[in-house]
């Protein structure tokens, strides 16, 4: 009975011992449960992210405020400005020879062909760009004439001061020379110019120009004196002797007012322009205006066809020419200009149909006729 008791007794101190432990782990289990949470970053976390510091630091905003987008336009536009001396921004057109400025860019496109073309052809391109560069001068175009200069020795704000106080200017071209791909010209210029004391004056240069792929490579000017242009029906005789010479084509063409302007063609199209075989000019009328005299020069144009050798002439037409010169200091030195003409060139209303003139084989026999045609206001 004893010992029983004493099992019994160890038994219920085993069962209690039992019961204690797994009590304790069952309330330990559940308090690591909720310890873990509260140690746990994931509330702490997102409180210390730097999600909120870094755009805080970062130069998503500040950047921009910062950034020389705005700063550098600003900057760049006297970039063009000194792109422009070397041809880097003036774009050539192969067909008009003309410049085209665009200081938006940084290239440069050339008429790499011209060493192909013929020496007629690269005069004629040679003049036009140098007509196209003294014309931007005269309209004060500045960077445009710029860009036209390959080595310029000056630089834009130089160059624009050498010509603001220009008032216009007024060429005579000569016979432009052919080396290679190179081509030469000179020229006279008579420019009108606002002095320091206020007034205006004049100044005179012999200008020399270098050319080679419709750009100007070289410039020589020198100072000359002032020359003497002839008496308009004179100038008309010049003007029509010029145009039966290629040569001298650029000549005539500046004998017209605007350095060519006035003949309402462009110098390369002055170039395709009918040729007059013979011409027969007439007094000029002269009437003086306020401050602008106005001359009329009676004129004949006569042309033969293939067998004109033994017919004579087979067409004839008549008209005027109108030249303008101003007796104002100092645009008086710019003496004679052809300002527009009137012949008739209608095949149509070809005089040579008209009975009355009745001409000869001989030429110098028709001189009376033709003479006779312009006194009467190209009558028969």
């Amino acid at each position: 009975m004893r010992m029983c008791s004493v099992w019994r007794v160890v038994v219920l101190v085993s069962l209690l011992v039992l019961s204690a432990c797994g009590t304790t782990t069952a309330v330990t289990e559940p308090a690591t449960a909720v310890t873990e949470p509260a140690t746990a970053t994931a509330v702490i976390e997102p409180a210390t992210a730097t999600a909120v510091p870094k755009p805080a630091t970062a130069t998503a905003v500040i950047e921009p405020a910062t950034a020389t987008a705005v700063t550098e336009p600003a900057t760049a536009v006297p970039k063009p400005a000194t792109a422009v001396p070397k041809p880097a921004t003036a774009v050539i057109d192969p067909a008009t020879a003309t410049v085209v400025v665009d200081p938006a860019t940084d290239t440069v496109v050339t008429d790499t062909a011209t060493l192909e073309l013929q020496p007629f052809e690269l005069q004629t391109r040679a003049v036009q760009v140098l007509l196209d560069y003294y014309g931007a001068i005269n309209q004060k175009q500045y960077l445009v004439a710029y860009a036209l200069l390959v080595t310029p020795n000056q630089t834009l704000a130089q160059f624009t001061a050498q010509y603001e106080n220009n008032i216009d200017s007024r060429l005579w071209v000569g016979a432009p020379q052919v080396d290679g791909d190179v081509v030469t010209i000179a020229v006279t210029v008579v420019t009108a110019v606002n002095q320091k004391n206020g007034d205006q004056g004049s100044q005179w240069t012999n200008e020399t120009y270098t050319f080679k792929n419709n750009l100007i490579t070289n410039v020589v000017i020198v100072p000359t004196t002032q020359r003497n242009e002839p008496a308009p029906d004179q100038l008309i005789v010049k003007y029509y002797d010029a145009r039966k010479d290629f040569q001298l084509l650029p000549m005539s063409y500046t004998l017209w007012q605007y350095n060519g302007g006035a003949s309402g063609l462009s110098y390369t199209e002055f170039v395709d322009w009918m040729t007059v075989q013979d011409v027969f000019v007439g007094e000029a009328q002269i009437d003086g205006g306020a401050g602008t005299m106005e001359a009329t020069v009676p004129v004949v144009e006569a042309y033969s066809d293939a067998d004109g050798f033994l017919r004579g002439y087979s067409y004839v037409f008549c008209g005027t020419y109108t030249l303008r010169s101003s007796d104002v200091p100092p645009f008086d030195q710019f003496g004679w200009q052809i300002t527009k003409f009137n012949i008739e060139r209608d095949y149509k209303a070809n005089l040579v149909l008209n009975p009355k003139l009745k001409l000869s084989t001989k030429k110098e026999l028709n001189v009376p006729i033709f003479q006779k045609l312009m006194k009467s206001g190209c009558t028969p």
